[in-house]
Formats: C-alpha cells, sequence, structure tokens
C-alpha cells in the first residue's frame, strides 16, 4: 500500500529552461496519486502543446523497470485520440522487456524512439503516434504514465521513472528546427466534466467505464477499463470486499519476466474521501480459495484486531468512492470488461469486481467469509 515518491531533483526538471537541442521540459510531472483520479502506484508526466500541422515531437528514452506504462495523447477535452502501450514499441536498441521471456534485471535493458506527428493524414511509420487536428490553436496533452516500479530501483533518485531518466522530449517545425512549445495560459488548460457520481447503495453499485476510446471517459488511459462503485457508512460501519480478480504476474515486481500468459497485467484500488488510499494486485494477498478480500472501515473506526493490515483500508469520513483499474486485459480473458459498453457491470462477470457485504465488526468476526454473501463465490 505504498505510493512512489518523486525527489525534489525530479520534480525540479518543471523547472528549468533547457536548450530546445537538448531536450523540452515537462508541463507537469505529478507524484503518484497526486491529481483527482490519480492511481497511487504511478506516476504521471505530461506535456501540453498547441502544435502546427508541420510540428512533430520527437521521444527519446529507456524502457523503466515498471510493471506497465503508456503514451497517451489528449485533446482539449480531455479526450483520448492517439495512443500506444508497451508491449507495442519496437526498440532501437536493446530488447523491449515487457514482452513476455525477456529478462529485466539488467540495468540497461533497451531503448526506444517515438514520434508524434499532428498532420491531418500522417504517414503510417514504426514506432509513430499520429494526432490529427493539430493547427488552429488546437491544445493537446501528452501523457507518458509509469505504473509500480520494480522493487530493486526504488527508493532512489529515479524511483518515480522506473529506475532510468525521465524521457527526452524535443519538438521540431517543418524545417527542422527545434523548439520547444510554450506552456498554455492556465484559463486553456482543460478542465473535467460534471460526472454523475455513482449512487451508493447496499449492496455496492458497481459501474463500467466501458473500452479505452475516445468516446469514452476524461483523459481514460489506454487499455485499461475503470469500474468505479461509492461506499456509505449509512449501511453499516464496514463494507467486506471478497472477489476474484484477474490474475496478474506480481513476480515482474521484483525483476522477473512476464510470463507469456496472463489474464491482466496489473490492477489496482483507489478509495478516495476525506483521506486516500490505494492499494495494488501485490498488496493484497490471495486466500486459500483463490479470491481476495479487503475491509473497509469508515468513520475513522480502529481496525478489528482480527483483521489482517494488509486486508484493512480505513477510511476517516462517512463515504468513500472506489475506481477499480484493470490493465491490458488479455484479449482472450474471459472477463474482458473492455469490450462491453458502459453500464453495470453484469452479473456473469460480477465476481471479478469488489464485490461489497456491509457488516459490524462482530457479525465479521462471527462470519470471516461473510463477504462471499453478495453470491458468486466461484
Amino acid at each position: 500500500m505504498k505510493c512512489l515518491l518523486f525527489t525534489l531533483a525530479t520534480l525540479a526538471c518543471t523547472a528549468l529552461a533547457q536548450d530546445p537541442s537538448r531536450g523540452c521540459p515537462w508541463s507537469v510531472v505529478r507524484a503518484t496519486g497526486e491529481s483527482i483520479g490519480g492511481d497511487q502506484h504511478a506516476a504521471y508526466y505530461g506535456l501540453r502543446l498547441v502544435p502546427t500541422p508541420d510540428d512533430r515531437l520527437e521521444v527519446d528514452a529507456a524502457f523503466p523497470h515498471a510493471r506497465y506504462f503508456s503514451w497517451t495523447v489528449y485533446n482539449h477535452d480531455g479526450k483520448l485520440v492517439a495512443s500506444m502501450n508497451d508491449r507495442q514499441i519496437r526498440p532501437v536498441r536493446g530488447k523491449n522487456p515487457f514482452h513476455p521471456g525477456v529478462p529485466r534485471h539488467k540495468t540497461d535493458i533497451g531503448r526506444y524512439r517515438l514520434t508524434f506527428q499532428f498532420k491531418q493524414a500522417a504517414a503510417e511509420g514504426v514506432n509513430t503516434l499520429h494526432v490529427p487536428g493539430g493547427g488552429g490553436g488546437r491544445q493537446f496533452m501528452v501523457y507518458y504514465r509509469v505504473f509500480d516500479v520494480d522493487g530493486l530501483y526504488r527508493p532512489g533518485p529515479l524511483a518515480a521513472s522506473g529506475g532510468v531518466p525521465a524521457p527526452m522530449l524535443r519538438m521540431y517545425d517543418a524545417a527542422g528546427k527545434s523548439h520547444c512549445p510554450d506552456p498554455p495560459a492556465p484559463d486553456e488548460q482543460p478542465r473535467p466534466p460534471a460526472q454523475r457520481q455513482p449512487p451508493a447503495l447496499n449492496p455496492p453499485f458497481w459501474w463500467n467505464t466501458g473500452s479505452t476510446t475516445a468516446e469514452t471517459s476524461w483523459y481514460s488511459n489506454e487499455g485499461v477499463v475503470y469500474v468505479a462503485s461509492y461506499f456509505s457508512s449509512r449501511y453499516g460501519p464496514l463494507c467486506v470486499l471478497r472477489w476474484r480478480p484477474p490474475q496478474t504476474p506480481v513476480e515482474a515486481f521484483e525483476g522477473r519476466p512476464f510470463p507469456l500468459g496472463e489474464e491482466a497485467r496489473f490492477w489496482s484500488l483507489d478509495f478516495s474521501g476525506e483521506n486516500r488510499i490505494g492499494v495494488a494486485d501485490r498488496d493484497v494477498p490471495r486466500l486459500a480459495d483463490g479470491s481476495r478480500q479487503l475491509v473497509v472501515g469508515f468513520n475513522g473506526i480502529e481496525k478489528p484486531s482480527f483483521v489482517p493490515a494488509n486486508q484493512w483500508v480505513g477510511m476517516k469520513g462517512k463515504e468513500a468512492s472506489v475506481l477499480f483499474r484493470i490493465m491490458l486485459a488479455a484479449e482472450n480473458y474471459r472477463h474482458n470488461l473492455a469490450k462491453l459498453p458502459a453500464g453495470p457491470v453484469p452479473p456473469e462477470h460480477v465476481a471479478i469486481v469488489p464485490g461489497g457485504v456491509y457488516c459490524t465488526p462482530e457479525q465479521l468476526k462471527e462470519n470471516p467469509n461473510i463477504g462471499l454473501r453478495r453470491g458468486d463465490s466461484n
């Protein structure tokens, strides 16, 4: 349940004026979970720009030591317009450690380069992202996300960026001259749209936001499904979550290669209210029956002595919103929610989301498996 921490040296990169030929500074560098809705196991780097159709953005980077990373481009409304995940990237040197079986223990595994083109009709190419709509003063945001940095590379001065320097950015105009984009004025920055708060029901109601296309939620991430719910203490002082999430390669956190078969790459849960708590797949123990369990307490209630520390989520307030992320679910995974339209999680898939049964500490002590009351325990 630990978050990555940015060092002062990492944060300072946003303030340094740089020679464009040596790279442009990031507009946004956020510590894990620092932004609203941000995953507390991730680091976020963003570049705001207003490109012309002839501009191109070049990225030169080392593959990070992490569980997952992605590049995404959003328009002024925060809608996804271009994206690439780690396994889609071809290295220019070394190997891509996010491919199955590739050793990941070496300090320098490989490097890659990406090109972002902003023309309406751009030539296809390896490691090229076509971002239509450049020009006319339209703003875009390029985001680089790094999730769950390997344990060997944190803490440390490069922990946030996965044990390697943050990617180098260079902008070029039609004549090939390098320049850095001017940051937009504060009132030009995108604002989140008004969103309906999921209802706090008993049992909790889980809403699948759907696939990660341009038509879905604000600032969605490539290859990631977001499932949301809302909890309230008016139904009980505790809410017991019991579910069977997709199997993920948690061994990669220790530097081991990614396996050939996996149901999904990574999953995490973020609880937000008066305080914020984030947990990920490797934080929550797998029980003897293959399920996972978390006990959410409200109003600052003390953890019952019989509840293991790695199964406890203590919220200070009366209510909490919850976001369940599933990253890169396998195409053949039968519970791949990315293939479903936005809406309530269907009954045939509900066992993979964290459910929820409200109770008292006494009821939980009497029945440690009370979370299985949700119906589907298989």
